[in-house]
């Protein structure tokens, strides 16, 4: 007779200042999940900076009287858990700023602790399935993935790769959200493997170079035909595309399985008014999140190891050469890396040095470095554009004419920030600042951005 093992217990981290609710909630759970309460900020940082995987982190908003909890739900994240806010609050603004920052539901307690029973219920049905399937035949698809395609040692990400299984059977649309390079392209065969017929086709449409018409009448086909599909950087798609595409979902009865995936987070873009939030929820029955490279350092050994063993070639790093390639932010994740190491496999020596290693790694190069005796980066023009008007004039006309050129070729403030590497409320800054001077001359360039989330910046800068 075969004993079926259970499945681990729940873990949750709680955090809230109020002993009598704490006393309440984990009386409502007693039995259903482990919880490590934590009393206020200073703990809730000690308990998300160990090495322990919470499947659940649930933090109130306020604690001893401040608010702190956007700093512990940013943490929660940071390290691939299920962040749940509840608290007393129930202002629009906190709650777009707690989605904004990533949480994953925002409950008021007064409705909170039955919401929460049903969440932690519902988790725990869902691991019982996984479990079940675990001892099945599938479990050797999973197993393979995890150690030949996506490598990761990352806690988080593990148990959601681990779920999706579960999770997947009873949904039609799933979201896979990252940055360039980390992955969802191989988290969607992955998806498709365990979900498909072993015949069937994944069909995959990349919009991030040109969303055209054609492309729409491919996803059209995929939906009629009952494929799984495939729709990468959904992001891209114009907003009268987003709306052909609902129209193809709405009529389509979802035969087929769709994986879609963003290097955006599309909450923001909902909130720029740059993404249709009916769609948003039509594509996203289950939402993954990969997190960048930098976040999961320790994936970059296990990277580089896998690389190098199952390349016919030997080669040995030094020392210097594996802290240095563990150091660096991999801007551009696994693919970078993946291009660095066939790099240093293709080099004629078998003994990998410092040296060898880009000079974009090694800090040992400045793409914003100039000649200046042969190309000064101040123009004459622009000295005496100083001279006359002012140094604070001359840097408000860089930014100015920076933005109205970011802005001539990528209309999406999201992407703009992310090119010029600075904050939301910067960009928006300098926007209206240029909105302002085009609108009292003849040279209407910059179409306004008039989206609740430019509004809000706008009112907390003083710039209305």
């Amino acid at each position: 007779m075969t004993t079926k093992s259970p499945a681990p217990n729940l873990e949750i981290l709680f955090v809230d200042d109020d002993p009598y609710f704490r006393l309440a909630f984990c009386k409502k759970l007693e039995g259903l999940a482990t919880i490590n309460e934590c009393d206020g900020f200073e703990s809730a940082i000690l308990a998300l900076n160990k090495d322990k995987n919470y499947e659940l982190a649930i933090i109130d908003l306020t604690l001893h009287g401040k608010i702190l909890g956007f700093d512990l739900l940013k943490m929660a994240k940071a390290k691939g858990f299920c962040a749940i806010i509840l608290t007393d609050h129930d202002d629009q603004e906190l709650i777009d700023l707690a989605y904004t920052n990533g949480a994953d539901l925002y409950i008021t307690k007064d409705q909170g602790l039955a919401a929460i029973e049903k969440i932690v219920k519902d988790r725990i049905q869902s691991r019982e399935s996984l479990y079940s399937y675990l001892l099945s035949s599938s479990q050797a698809i999973t197993t393979k993935f995890l150690e030949q395609k996506l490598l990761t040692q990352d806690k988080g990400l593990l148990t959601e790769i681990k779920m999706l299984d579960a999770r997947i059977k009873n949904v039609q649309t799933i979201l896979l959200v990252g940055e360039d390079g980390v992955g969802k392209s191989t988290l969607a065969q992955y998806i498709h493997a365990i979900c498909s017929e072993p015949q069937s086709k994944l069909i995959t449409v990349d919009l991030s170079s040109f969303s055209s018409p054609e492309q729409i009448d491919k996803i059209s086909k995929a939906l009629k035909k009952g494929e799984t599909l495939l729709i990468k950087n959904i992001n891209y798609l114009t907003l009268k595309q987003q709306n052909r595409l609902e129209q193809l979902l709405s009529i389509a009865h979802l035969k087929s399985k769709i994986i879609a995936t963003s290097s955006d987070d599309l909450l923001v873009l909902i909130k720029e008014g740059n993404f249709s939030i009916s769609l948003f929820h039509k594509i996203s029955s289950i939402t993954v999140t990969i997190p960048p490279l930098n976040h999961r350092r320790s994936d970059v050994a296990l990277i580089i190891d896998h690389l190098l063993k199952n390349d016919s070639r030997k080669i040995q790093l030094r020392k210097e050469v594996k802290e240095s390639l563990s150091k660096y932010n991999w801007p551009k994740n696994v693919t970078e890396l993946k291009i660095v190491i066939e790099g240093l496999l293709s080099l004629n020596k078998g003994i990998i040095e410092l040296a060898d290693l880009p000079s974009n790694i090694t800090g040992n190069f400045n793409p914003y470095l100039l000649e200046a005796s042969s190309k000064p980066f101040l123009t004459t023009e622009q000295f005496n554009y100083a001279k006359t008007h002012g140094l604070k004039s001359l840097v408000e006309k860089v930014e100015e004419d920076t933005i109205r050129e970011i802005m001539s070729v990528n209309s999406m403030p999201t992407k703009a920030v992310k090119l010029l590497k600075t904050s939301l409320a910067t960009f928006y800054r300098i926007l209206k600042r240029l909105e302002s001077s085009e609108t009292n001359s003849s040279n209407n360039t910059i179409k306004p951005i008039r989206s609740k989330y430019a509004e809000k910046y706008y009112k907390k800068e003083n710039l209305q």
